[in-house]
């Protein structure tokens, strides 16, 4: 479950962050099941808002460019963003 959730992500700094968190008291020790589904909620979210920075600091220096292939092909990118945004919480909780 955590593997596939650390794959999904694939940032070394949520790696620490979750196994710190493994060994940290739990914050909802009657409810651990949604404690550990709003924990990956929130560690996906926040990798998806990093990858949204970064993909409009990348359309910003393309259309600085003039490079209008680049333009389109990070608007594809950007729309393959939008349709991900609720589908790999829905991946990993579901391959329990």
């Amino acid at each position: 479950f955590v593997p596939a959730v650390l794959a999904a992500v694939g940032d070394p700094d949520v790696e620490k962050l979750v196994a710190a968190l493994a060994m940290a008291p739990p914050v909802w020790a009657d409810e651990p099941e949604r404690a550990a589904r709003e924990c990956i909620a929130r560690i996906l979210s926040d990798g998806l808002k990093r990858r949204k920075k970064d993909w409009r600091s990348r359309i910003d220096d393309a259309k600085r460019r003039g490079d209008e292939d680049a333009v389109q092909s990070l608007m594809e990118e950007g729309e393959a963003m939008r349709k991900e945004k609720v589908g790999p919480l829905q991946e990993v909780t579901q391959a329990e």
